[in-house]
C-alpha cells in the first residue's frame, strides 16, 4: 500500500508541473473574429450602442448604491443571491429577481425611488435585459460574496465595459472615479455588467437557443446558454471522465512506440496494429481535452490575450468621474477582476455537412494563473482606498476533462478543427461559407447475425485514397469575445509522443514508474491536449 500512496503523489506532483506528462497509472489570438477559413466576420451594431448602454448602466449603478447606503436587507440579499451561483458564478441576473421581496417590498419597488421617473427603471430593464450585479473575489481576501460583512460594508458599483479597458467606479455619496486598468480594487465593491451566460429574448440567437426556458413572475424570460451554466436545476458544470479507465501506452508500446508503425487511434477505435491490420469499430472511447493553458509571448500577454476588450474607446466621456492612474511601467491586465471566471467556447468541425460542435467550459483567474500581487494606497479628494496590481504572475494548466466526441472516422472526417473564443456577451452571429474535409474510405459492413459491422479495412488509409467533402455551412461567432485562434487535429496524430523513467531510490526501496509526454495543440493564444478516453 505504500507503495501505490507514494506513486500517486509522485504522479500528482509530475502533473503540477507539466500538463505534457502523464503516468502509467493515469493513462491507464488576435482581438478579430475570423471563420476557420480565415474570413474576417464583421461585428454588428451592438458594439457601436455601447457608449449608450454606458449611460442606462450608470443610472442602474447609481440608484443601487444610493439603495444600498440606505437598506441593510437589500445588502443582505445581494449576498445571499450572489452566493446561490445560479449560473456557476457570483451572478444575479437583475430581471429575474427584480421582484423578489425583501422585507414588504420588492427589489425594484427599492430601486425605484432612486430614479427620476419610473420610464428610466424600465427602459433600462427592457433595453438591458442581461443585466447582471456581479460579487467580485478580490485579492487577498480583500473581498467576496462570502466574506461580505453587509451589515458594516457598503460597496461600491463598478460597470464592466466592453469597449473600454477602464473601469467606472460610482459611488453617490462621494468622488466617482476612473479606475486605471492595471489597478484592481481591495476595497468592497460590486459590478454591473450584462451576463455572458445566458441569453435574453431581445438575443438574436435566442430562439435558436434549444435549452430550458426560465420564466419569471413578471414575463421575463432567458434560457442557459449552455446547460454547463445551469445551477438553477442542479444540473450545471462539466462532467470528469475517469482516466484510469484505459491504458493509451498499449496503443503506444503495439505501434513501436517511435517507430510510428501504425495509427495510435486505429487501435483505439478499430484494434488495428501491425499484426491485425483489419478491425471492428469499438464504440467505448471519447475525444476528451484533458487540459487546456493559456497561451502568450510572456505571461502578462497571456493574460492580457482573454481580459483585454474587443474594442478599445479609451476616451470615455464622462466629466463625473476623476481619473485614477498607476504609475506607467505596471503592467496593464485589462480589468479581469470585473469579468468573474473566464468563459471559453470551443468550435469543432469535424463534419463538413454537420453543424459546429460547441463545447463551454469556464476558469477561474487563479487556475489559469499563478498572480502576485503588491498592495497600494490611493488617496482621492474624499477617502483613502486600498488597490492591487500585479507583481508577478505564471501561467498554469487546467486540467479539464472535457469530453468532446467518439471518433466516428467511418463517419466523420480524419481532421477536425478546434477553433477557441473567450466569450464576453452572448450575442451571436452567424455568416454563410464553403467548408471542405478529408474523409477515409477504407472501410466495409460485415453482417454479424441481424446486425451489420462497422470495419475499417487497413491501418491508417489502407489501400485506398482520401475523399473530400465539400459543402455550404453556417459559421457562428460570438460578439466582443477574444478569438484565440484554430488548429487542427489529424485522427492519425500519435497521442503519446514520448516516454521516459522515473527512478526514485528511497530507503530500503526503489520505486519506478514511466512517464508518458501527451502530444500538446497549439493556436495562436492557447494550448489543449487531445486524448481517447474510455467512457462506457
Amino acid at each position: 500500500m505504500k507503495k501505490i500512496s507514494f506513486l500517486a503523489v509522485v504522479a500528482l506532483l509530475l502533473f503540477s508541473c507539466s500538463d505534457d506528462f502523464v503516468t502509467d497509472n493515469e493513462i491507464s489570438g488576435t482581438n478579430q473574429q475570423y471563420d476557420v477559413n480565415g474570413q474576417n466576420l464583421t461585428q454588428s451594431s451592438r458594439i457601436k450602442t455601447e457608449d449608450d448602454y454606458y449611460w442606462l448602466k450608470k443610472k442602474f449603478a447609481m440608484a443601487l448604491h444610493k439603495a444600498m447606503v440606505q437598506n441593510v436587507n437589500l445588502r443582505r440579499f445581494l449576498k445571499e443571491e450572489a452566493i446561490k451561483q445560479f449560473d456557476g458564478d457570483y451572478d444575479i441576473l437583475y430581471n429575474y429577481i427584480r421582484d423578489e421581496k425583501i422585507g414588504d417590498k420588492t427589489f425594484r419597488e427599492i430601486l425605484l425611488p432612486f430614479f427620476e421617473k419610473e420610464s428610466e427603471l424600465s427602459q433600462i430593464e427592457s433595453t438591458l435585459g442581461a443585466l447582471t450585479i456581479f460579487v467580485p473575489t478580490l485579492p487577498e481576501n480583500s473581498f467576496s460574496a462570502q466574506t461580505w460583512n453587509v451589515t458594516e460594508e457598503v460597496p461600491l458599483v463598478a460597470i464592466r465595459l466592453l469597449n473600454n479597458r477602464k473601469t467606472p467606479i460610482i459611488n453617490s455619496e462621494g468622488q466617482s472615479f476612473l479606475l486605471d486598468e492595471n489597478a484592481i480594487p481591495g476595497f468592497p465593491v460590486i459590478v454591473i455588467k450584462e451576463s455572458e451566460r445566458v441569453v435574453v429574448e431581445s438575443f438574436p440567437n435566442y430562439d435558436r437557443n434549444k435549452n430550458r426556458e426560465f420564466t419569471a413572475a413578471n414575463g421575463f424570460k432567458f434560457k442557459f446558454e449552455s446547460p454547463y451554466y445551469n445551477h438553477l436545476t442542479g444540473t450545471g458544470g462539466g462532467a470528469g471522465v475517469d482516466p484510469d479507465k484505459i491504458t493509451l501506452a498499449e496503443a503506444w508500446n503495439v505501434n513501436g512506440k517511435h517507430q510510428n508503425l501504425g495509427w495510435q487511434r486505429d487501435y483505439i477505435y478499430y484494434t488495428i496494429n501491425p499484426t491485425n491490420p483489419d478491425g471492428p469499430f469499438i464504440n467505448n472511447f471519447a475525444e476528451t481535452i484533458r487540459d487546456f493553458r493559456i497561451e502568450g509571448s510572456t505571461p502578462y500577454n497571456a493574460l492580457h490575450n482573454i481580459s483585454d476588450p474587443s474594442s478599445v474607446n479609451n476616451n470615455l466621456s464622462d466629466p463625473d468621474l476623476e481619473d485614477v492612474l498607476i504609475q506607467s511601467g505596471t503592467p496593464s491586465q485589462g480589468s479581469f477582476w470585473t469579468d468573474g471566471k473566464f468563459d471559453f467556447k470551443i468550435y469543432i468541425n469535424y463534419n463538413a455537412d454537420s453543424p459546429d460542435l460547441v463545447k463551454v467550459f469556464d476558469a477561474t483567474p487563479e487556475s489559469l494563473f499563478d498572480i502576485t500581487y503588491s498592495e497600494k494606497n490611493i488617496g482621492l479628494l474624499w477617502i483613502d482606498l486600498k488597490i492591487y496590481t500585479i507583481t508577478d504572475i505564471k501561467q498554469k494548466s487546467l486540467p479539464l476533462d472535457l469530453e468532446v466526441l467518439t471518433w466516428r472516422l467511418h463517419d466523420y472526417s480524419n481532421e477536425w478543427r478546434f477553433r477557441v473564443e473567450e466569450v464576453d456577451l452572448q450575442v451571436k452571429n452567424t455568416s454563410t461559407t464553403s467548408s471542405s474535409t478529408k474523409h477515409n474510405t477504407n472501410f466495409e459492413f460485415e453482417a454479424s447475425g441481424e446486425l451489420f459491422n462497422v470495419v475499417k479495412i487497413g491501418g491508417k488509409y489502407g489501400a485506398s485514397s482520401e475523399e473530400t467533402h465539400s459543402s455550404s455551412k453556417t459559421k457562428e461567432w460570438t460578439e466582443s469575445s477574444d478569438d484565440l485562434g484554430m488548429t487542427v487535429v489529424h485522427f492519425g496524430d500519435n497521442v503519446i509522443i514520448d516516454e521516459f523513467e522515473l527512478v526514485m531510490n528511497l530507503p530500503f526501496i526503489q520505486i519506478k514508474d514511466t512517464i508518458y509526454r501527451l502530444r500538446r495543440y497549439k493556436t495562436n493564444e492557447c494550448s489543449f491536449s487531445l486524448v481517447p478516453r474510455k467512457v462506457q
